[in-house]
């Protein structure tokens, strides 16, 4: 932040300032009020400092304007250490980088975000990957599913050697001998049985059936972090 004092007066005691002088802006009526900062312009009695600390605030008319060292040289030490874009790490308090360090200005960095290193692939500050994912059939390795019901050769069971008894109206008869039977209704029947074909059985074919296999899963995400440590990250952007 740029503060512009247009047409101050100089006191007795003036020294002479220089642009990159740090110097201390105090108000005269409350020696807790005051703005330190680094001179960027001085011309004509107009001097523009770009401040580095505020410290508490007010509405003064009257201002103690001298050379600073003691916050001047923090101010330099946290440009040095932390210039602009730099992060700020703390693992058990999550202390604010802007209290800590007046007149810079932090933002925190998303949380359960994770650092990777860049280069000529992925510039800085480039977001990349997901704590979630949730897997498609492209992710799946080439792969089928199949299934069968084995063929089996069945078999009726045997019901022995047997034949069938019939009957028919008419008489056989070979030259004058004839064979049959009176009913009792007096008709002549004759009686034959069937041929045996001994005991035997029937075969059904060897044959399989087809053979569905339903899908399952329901495609929920899942957690994909590796095992990690919580820290409190802030990047600084003035």
């Amino acid at each position: 932040m740029e503060l512009t004092l247009l047409q101050f007066q100089k006191n007795q005691n003036e020294v002479s300032y220089a642009v990159g002088d740090i110097i201390k802006i105090q108000a005269i009526n409350s020696t807790f009020v005051y703005i330190i900062g680094r001179i960027t312009s001085y011309t004509n009695r107009t001097l523009v400092i770009n401040v580095s600390y505020a410290n508490n605030g007010g509405t003064f008319n009257n201002w103690n304007i001298g050379l600073s060292g003691e916050r001047g040289e923090l101010s330099d030490m946290v440009n040095l250490i932390y210039p602009i874009g730099s992060p700020f790490f703390s693992f058990l308090i999550d202390e604010n980088p802007n209290i800590r360090f007046p007149g810079t200005n932090w933002v925190r960095i998303e949380e359960n975000t994770y650092l990777v290193s860049a280069g000529p692939n992925l510039v800085g500050m480039t977001p990349t990957g997901s704590n979630n994912k949730t897997l498609t059939v492209s992710n799946l390795p080439n792969h089928n599913h199949s299934g069968s019901i084995s063929s089996v050769s069945l078999t009726t069971n045997s019901n022995g050697s047997h034949t069938h008894k019939g009957y028919t109206n008419q008489v056989y008869q070979s030259g004058t001998n004839r064979t049959g039977f009176w009913n009792s209704g007096g008709e002549e029947s004759a009686s034959t049985f069937t041929q045996s074909s001994g005991e035997h059985i029937h075969s059904i074919n060897a044959h399989g059936h087809n053979l569905t296999i339903n899908s399952n899963g329901s495609g929920e995400t899942f957690d994909n972090r590796p095992k990690s440590l919580a820290i409190y990250m802030w990047r600084r952007i003035n």
